[in-house]
């Protein structure tokens, strides 16, 4: 156990019971949403509503072997991303992983980086969830997605880690890489299997019973001994979703409480109407992969975007592997008046566990 001797100031994350009610939160809004079939987004339309997808629970196993991987600080240039030693006694082991590159050490939000997983709705077609073709179609990613909502998977347990940039040289240009583990239990993403069978929500449930809370998914007897209670989704007087604006996801779809002014894209830009912007993880894509958070930008060199006569200029850097590409987002100061501080933020993610 511990860092790799290969880590630069390596400090682990510690994931707090609030952290993994919040990660497990997120799955859970994100699976009940898809399963009620008003998820509009994908190439062909509205994805199908499921059937027999199960509520996810916190599994502490699940989360140690995530830990030790993204204890490994892997750069995001290396050949192998993925742990090929996670598998259980229980069960075969899935895998997604993000690393968020930022001159900031301080976490960002876990929504965002999850987000950044289930934004590959864009690119599923219905079929896709009848018979699972692999982590892509065409050059576009699905695996992320499909992992997340892959109905057998009962457990999550996340991991994560934050280093240095091994190539960093000047202490003023640090980049500090915030690798995000998340396993999954069973495995999805099993070629030729089903996502999930599609009709009525919650109609074909192994154990016959739905969720009280997330009505359209199933509900296992069986608690994890890991289980952890749900977080209250609710105060007196509290409204219980709230709007998440990220990658053109505009739509009130989830319980868990969430920043909504957590990202921005160079789409967004040109009609924002206030200047109330918080410091955020901006995004990721590439023509090389699902481009969908930065395809106005990965046309040219430099995209500038205009607000009230100033800018934000987005610069596609070369690709680091087939499927990252890096971006340095450089923010004029005196154009958004709520980023004070950092002035650079990249962000970089990685593919599925094949």
């Amino acid at each position: 156990n511990g860092p790799a001797q290969t880590c630069i100031d390596y400090k682990k994350v510690e994931l707090t019971s609030g952290d993994k009610k919040y990660i497990v939160n997120i799955h859970n809004d994100i699976r009940n949403h898809v399963a009620s079939g008003q998820e509009s987004r994908g190439t062909l339309g509205s994805q199908p509503p499921a059937a027999d997808m199960y509520m996810l629970q916190w599994d502490n196993e699940l989360s140690e072997i995530a830990q030790r991987w993204a204890d490994q600080c892997i750069q995001i240039n290396e050949t192998r991303q993925h742990d090929i030693c996670k598998r259980t006694e229980r069960f075969e082991v899935g895998q997604n992983i993000l690393t968020a590159i930022t001159t900031d050490i301080a976490l960002p939000e876990l929504s965002v980086l999850i987000l950044n997983w289930y934004k590959q709705v864009v690119n599923v077609i219905p079929s896709d969830v009848d018979y699972f073709i692999g982590i892509r179609r065409g050059k576009f990613l699905i695996g992320q997605y499909t992992q997340l909502v892959w109905a057998e998977t009962k457990y999550v347990g996340c991991g994560m880690a934050l280093f240095k940039e091994s190539n960093s040289t000047n202490e003023e240009n640090d980049l500090y890489h915030h690798r995000l583990v998340c396993n999954y239990g069973p495995t999805g993403n099993i070629i030729g299997q089903m996502v999930y069978q599609r009709g009525a929500p919650c109609s074909k449930c192994p154990t016959g019973e739905c969720d009280s809370v997330r009505t359209n998914l199933c509900r296992d007897l069986k608690k994890n001994k890991d289980y952890i209670k749900e977080i209250p989704f609710t105060k007196k007087g509290a409204t219980t979703q709230t709007n998440i604006s990220i990658f053109n996801d505009n739509t009130k779809l989830f319980n868990t409480k969430v920043n909504s002014s957590l990202c921005l894209n160079p789409d967004e830009l040109n009609n924002m109407t206030n200047t109330n912007y918080t410091k955020c993880i901006i995004g990721i894509g590439s023509d090389k992969t699902n481009g969908t958070a930065f395809n106005s930008s990965t046309k040219t060199s430099t995209s500038s975007m205009k607000k009230k006569g100033k800018s934000l200029n987005y610069t596609p850097i070369t690709s680091v592997s087939e499927n990252t590409v890096q971006y340095n987002i450089t923010v004029n100061k005196s154009a958004f008046q709520e980023v004070n501080k950092i002035e650079k933020i990249i962000l970089l993610t990685t593919e599925t566990n094949p």
